[in-house]
């Protein structure tokens, strides 16, 4: 297990310092085009924290679809539960305004949630599910774009580095990530194997962990610089990237039916953290008040409720 377990650890690193790298030219494009934190978080943040998923999966759907499934339906998960229940741990002061991201950004993340159960409930269906994934990405795309016109809060200091250098450390990232997935997802499949775990399981737990590291570090680090408007449109944008296009992508090439227990678990899952991320809005709405302790109580709950879907995912 020893040299496979150094693939995961590597593998690990390098696509942490290539998503970095990918979110930083991501921050100074914002910059440069003027555009508000959270649509900087839905968009180009959000883009950058997924790239490892989008490596992984695609590197992985061929031989091994069930750990490309669990990877992204584990990522998303990972992202409200983790990423989010952190950040409400130690929220302080400081609150969300998730009011900013509304319902144009969240209802093709619900919409897909519910699509992508026709995999496995009529499989010849994973073509055209797949199509209609993408293109609830490009209208939540587009929708950011024209709206981030309309906000007031946007990034006005100019960025300092030329547009080539940008564009060169973006490419470093994106070329960083691609040779780092490969053995990112060679060492877990060996651990995995080692330790008896399916392919889903792997894929859930292993490489959803790994591939979603850059979300918890970025957010975090956005938190703490009290840009909590990225740190929610992050997480939103992750998912539906996650979602709307890999697994869009993903669905392209393979003609799998996801109809194992395992699979099906890992949707209702996905389906879930979907709605939580809902949630917030429905309070807005609701004009519910939430102090402090709420946010605590809630951000404790996330990480007690991850801990527990992991256990019953290992038994199926």
């Amino acid at each position: 297990m020893g040299m496979h377990l150094f693939y995961l650890m590597a593998g690990t690193v390098a696509m942490m310092v290539g998503a970095d790298y990918s979110v930083r030219a991501s921050l100074k494009l914002a910059q440069r085009w003027g555009w508000p934190d959270w649509v900087a978080g839905m968009l180009l943040l959000a883009l950058g924290t997924s790239l490892p998923e989008l490596f992984v999966s695609l590197s992985s759907v061929s031989e091994h679809p069930e750990v490309s499934l669990g990877n992204l339906m584990g990522s998303n998960a990972f992202n409200v539960a983790i990423v989010l229940g952190a950040c409400l741990l130690f929220i302080g002061e400081k609150k969300f305004e998730v009011a900013k991201i509304g319902w144009s950004s969240l209802w093709p993340l619900l919409a897909g949630s519910v699509f992508v159960f026709l995999w496995f409930q009529y499989p010849p269906s994973i073509f055209y599910s797949s199509i209609l994934l993408i293109v609830l990405y490009a209208w939540v795309v587009g929708k950011s774009i024209k709206t981030k016109a309309e906000v007031d809060d946007v990034l006005k200091e100019a960025p300092k580095t030329s547009t080539a250098s940008v564009g060169l450390m973006c490419l470093s990232g994106f070329i960083l990530l691609a040779v780092a997935s490969h053995y990112f997802l060679e060492g877990a499949l060996g651990v995995a194997e080692e330790l008896a775990w399916k392919d889903g399981f792997a894929g859930f737990l292993l490489a959803a962990v790994g591939t979603s590291l850059p979300e918890l570090f970025t957010s975090l680090y956005a938190f703490k610089q009290g840009r909590t408007q990225a740190v929610f449109g992050n997480v939103v944008g992750s998912n539906a990237f996650n979602l709307l296009m890999t697994g869009g992508i993903v669905g392209l090439f393979t003609h799998q039916a996801f109809d194992d227990e395992s699979s099906q678990f890992m949707l209702f899952v996905n389906l879930g953290a979907t709605v939580l991320l809902i949630a917030p809005l429905l309070i807005i709405k609701l004009r519910i008040p939430i102090s402090k302790s709420l946010h605590t109580l809630a951000g404790l709950m996330l990480l007690v409720c991850y801990v527990l879907v992991i256990k019953h995912a290992h038994t199926l």
